[in-house]
């Protein structure tokens, strides 16, 4: 065991009346509560990590607090405020603030939101000498130091016995109806500190064995399920357990046993989580355990499968009506390859209609599971099937570059079938850069010819034709191609033929990446960054246009509210929006120098 002295203590209050300020480390800190304004909030944070190690097991966290129990009554009168020793008791709660905050600045209109911790902490009376304050079982609960609030003061107390009024003359009929708890905070006058205790000896975390995630338990055929773990050094255990993995309850015994009879009585249908952890002969525990997730309830029938249209590249999987529904997942595999996943469906709908068009006279496995109202999953229905269909024609595939527009123009030939063929109904477009391993569907429902306004300058693509029948498909040959974008141009994307070019005197400049923030905490030396998930990126663009007509072009195409497709000879391909509009500036020869942000945007690029 290691013990250490932690002097850096931060401690101040706020008044109870809106815009009075902290008092920093002042002499002393009169902790008041105030029967008609509410009462007073003393805050107070240290941080033990500053001499002890990060992955120390701490046992005890004692705050000293100096000069704590001198309680007083004071007298509220609009000329003198007197004070009279009170010889009974105060009751003190304890709460967490819930964000940073600073001993110099902290007011009452700044103060953070505070929760509860512990309703009737401290009961103080009269006494000399320091109080010492245990917050062991509440220092991992804490989130930005602790704060004590008085709960119990003395409401319009009428004041005339001996023990305060001994002389009418000096003491008439007062009323006394303020409470307080003078506390000390300066750091040069017994300043208040605090002591930490710490082994580095931690136990390793237990492994639950038995029963395995993803279990199910039927509460009519077992009222108690059995918890076994594998452990070293135990000298006792707590087990945890939640239903909704937020909330958990506690169980602690001393015991080397490393098992549990655990009770379903209290139990409901569903999910429930659980998770332990050891404790040694000297009461230091390990980390938890991995949580065990479990279900408890009956597992629904294991559904039957059947697949219509095994002759098609899109089969239907249907499987048979059970009573208790909530929901089904649907998986489509060609060996262990997961080749379509439905996900979690919610709904008592007994079929699915494949999207990915599968491949011919391969054999592929379908699963299906159903889950009930407690989210109980059967065991998987299985169903085996070998996909057959006939085949239009291959589509010929000619491509043209289209110099001043940028574009690649795909023209398409569906041949006549020949016997053991079918007529094509429609055509898909399929594009990647060379090189890349996905294809990615960029139209749909195409006949006779396809446009794509939307390469990037200068780089190879590969495109493919994907003939639609009936009830089969036919791939074209691969066709490389690529394209050279003259200058700058935007468009709206869906109508690509309402575009302006962007030649002259352009001027780029570009922001990206991800966005963060500073977080500043209560004990740290430096702030912590916070990243967002999004990345965003943002091009300043600048240009001059010659002609009024493109001007008003360009600016009829970002006033229409419409998701907009930019493309320079910089390799820049980007879909977004133009959210400040333009900033327009006539030149003294007629000309007009435009300048606009373009902001990348969500698109969905595949068909």
């Amino acid at each position: 065991m290691n013990t250490v002295r932690i002097d850096k203590i931060m401690d101040t209050y706020v008044y109870s009346i809106v815009g009075k300020g902290a008092n920093g480390r002042s002499t002393q800190i009169y902790m008041i509560y105030y029967t008609d304004l509410n009462y007073q909030k003393f805050f107070v944070d240290f941080n033990p990590f500053e001499k002890i190690p990060l992955d120390a097991q701490i046992t005890n966290v004692i705050l000293n607090l100096y000069q704590t129990t001198r309680i007083y009554l004071w007298k509220q009168n609009p000329s003198n405020r007197d004070s009279v020793l009170y010889d009974e008791s105060l009751n003190i709660d304890l709460y967490t603030a819930l964000s940073p905050w600073d001993e110099y600045t902290l007011t009452f209109d700044n103060a953070p939101k505070l929760e509860l911790l512990k309703k009737d902490f401290l009961t103080l009376s009269n006494s000399d000498g320091n109080l010492n304050v245990d917050l062991t079982e509440y220092w991992d609960k804490r989130k930005y130091g602790f704060v004590f609030v008085i709960n119990n003061g003395i409401n319009n107390k009428f004041i005339n016995d001996t023990r305060y009024n001994k002389d009418p003359n000096v003491y008439p009929y007062y009323i006394f109806n303020d409470a307080c708890v003078i506390l000390n905070s300066n750091e040069n006058v017994s300043p208040n500190y605090a002591t930490v205790t710490y082994s580095m000896n931690r136990l390793q975390q237990p492994v639950i064995m038995d029963p395995k995630s993803g279990d199910v338990i039927n509460k009519a055929d077992n009222l108690t399920v059995k918890i076994e773990w594998e452990s070293a050094g135990q000298a006792g255990f707590e087990l945890q357990y939640s239903q909704d993995n937020y909330t958990w309850n506690s169980i602690k015994q001393n015991s080397t046993n490393k098992f549990y009879n655990f009770n379903l009585n209290n139990i409901q249908q569903g999910n429930l989580y659980i998770k332990l952890r050891i404790k040694d002969n000297d009461g230091i525990y390990s980390d938890f355990s991995t949580p065990l997730f479990i279900q408890i309830g009956e597992r629904p029938e294991t559904p039957i499968v059947t697949v219509s249209g095994a002759s098609t590249s899109t089969p239907k999987v249907m499987w048979d009506t059970i009573e208790g529904q909530y929901g089904y997942e649907v998986e489509i595999y060609k060996n262990i390859e997961l080749i379509e996943d439905s996900g979690n469906v919610n709904g008592d709908i007994n079929n699915y209609n494949v999207k990915t068009r599968l491949t011919n006279n391969t054999i592929y496995k379908v699963k299906v599971k159903i889950r009930n109202e407690y989210g109980i999953w059967s065991l998987y229905g299985e169903k085996d099937i070998t996909i057959i269909f006939k085949m239009p024609p291959k589509p010929i595939v000619t491509t043209y570059i289209d110099t001043i527009r940028g574009s690649i123009k795909l023209d398409i030939n569906n041949p006549n079938p020949q016997e053991n063929e079918e007529q094509a109904v429609y055509n898909e477009v399929y594009r990647r850069e060379k090189g890349a391993a996905n294809w990615l569907r960029i139209a749909t429902n195409i006949t006779n010819s396809f446009v794509d306004y939307t390469p990037m300058h200068d780089t190879f693509y590969e495109y493919f034709v994907r003939a639609i029948g009936e009830n089969g498909y036919k791939d074209s040959d691969i066709i490389n191609s690529k394209v050279k974008i003259r200058n700058s141009q935007i468009a709206i994307v869906g109508d690509y033929d309402n575009w302006v070019k962007l030649a002259y005197n352009p001027e780029r400049q570009r922001t990206q990446g991800y966005k963060g923030i500073l977080l500043e905490f209560s004990g740290r030396k430096d702030p912590v960054p916070e990243f967002k998930q999004n990345y965003s990126k943002n091009i300043k663009l600048s240009f001059t246009i010659k002609d009024e007509k493109e001007l008003n072009k360009l600016q009829n195409i970002i006033d229409s509210m419409k998701t907009l497709l930019y493309r320079d000879n910089k390799k820049q391909c980007v879909f977004g929006i133009v959210p400040e509009g333009l900033q327009i500036k006539e030149t003294q020869i007629g000309w007009w120098d435009v300048e606009f942000n373009f902001v990348k945007t969500f698109y969905q690029k595949e068909a």
